[in-house]
């Protein structure tokens, strides 16, 4: 089966090259719950008097992850340069593939001290799911970076160019292998095959056909290693080769077993 894996790479050491459709889809963005009519209601005298408290970044996704990096490097460029005079306090709302965050922030409208990042999630969460906001319920402040999607094949196939890989794929639908199932990582690769006229195992299906490969590819090699620390083990704690084998000939059967089984 082939698979087809879509990778992000994201980072703010690399430059970017803007090889996505104009609509920024994958694009990283700094966002306010501030609407624009608040801003101009708000007058001068707002203006001169801000910021006067700390600024709250919301990251809509778990610690670790490429927005919540660029989101710290972000703030902690605004902080090394004293570019916001006040405190500057992140903190992360995951759920919901960013609608839970986002939500948060949507409810702090009209407050110019709550700020979030974005990602492709931002456009396909509410197209998906029936959340109270709308891409268009905030304001763009800033595209601060751009996420490259890459196209991958397995190393050893001898699959080397896109015409190939959509020859390939009009004979053996492949699977797909990404983040998630209803996100960018899913949506363009769906387009792709619709705009070239091939098929797509579908959904979870093909998630998961991708997972079983990684999974099976992996696992004899991972199991050698388990083996061999076990003996090694036993042989250190019970210096005896008969107790050894007492211990390696169940785990052995174990793993006869569900090999045998599937």
């Amino acid at each position: 089966m082939t698979h087809l894996n879509t990778t992000r790479s994201t980072g703010a050491a690399h430059s970017r090259r803007r090889i996505l459709d104009s609509a920024g889809l994958r694009g990283f963005a700094l966002v306010s719950a501030l609407a624009v009519v608040s801003g101009l209601v708000a007058g001068a005298a707002v203006a001169a008097e801000y910021p006067s408290e700390r600024l709250n970044v919301t990251v809509a996704f778990g610690p670790g992850g490429g927005n919540d990096i660029l989101s710290r490097t972000v703030v902690g460029i605004l902080e090394k340069y004293k570019l916001y005079p006040k405190d500057i306090v992140v903190t992360n709302k995951p759920g919901g593939s960013g609608a839970v965050g986002w939500g948060f922030v949507f409810n702090q409208k009209g407050n110019p001290y709550h700020l979030s990042t974005n990602s492709g999630s931002f456009i396909t969460t509410p197209l998906q799911a029936n959340t109270p906001w709308k891409t268009t319920s905030f304001t763009p402040i800033a595209l601060v970076a751009t996420d490259d999607l890459l196209l991958l094949v397995n190393g050893k196939s001898d699959i080397k160019d896109l015409k190939t890989f959509i020859d390939r794929a009009k004979a053996k639908p492949p699977s797909i292998g990404g983040i998630g199932a209803v996100n960018v990582d899913f949506i363009i690769p769906k387009v792709l095959s619709e705009k070239a006229n091939f098929k797509l195992a579908s959904g979870n299906v093909g998630v998961m056909a991708a997972t079983n490969e990684a999974v099976s590819s992996a696992q004899f090699p991972i199991l050698a290693w388990v083996f061999a620390a076990v003996i090694v083990l036993c042989l250190v704690t019970y210096r005896s080769i008969r107790a050894t084998l007492c211990i390696l000939i169940p785990l052995a059967l174990v793993f006869i077993g569900v090999i045998g089984g599937r």
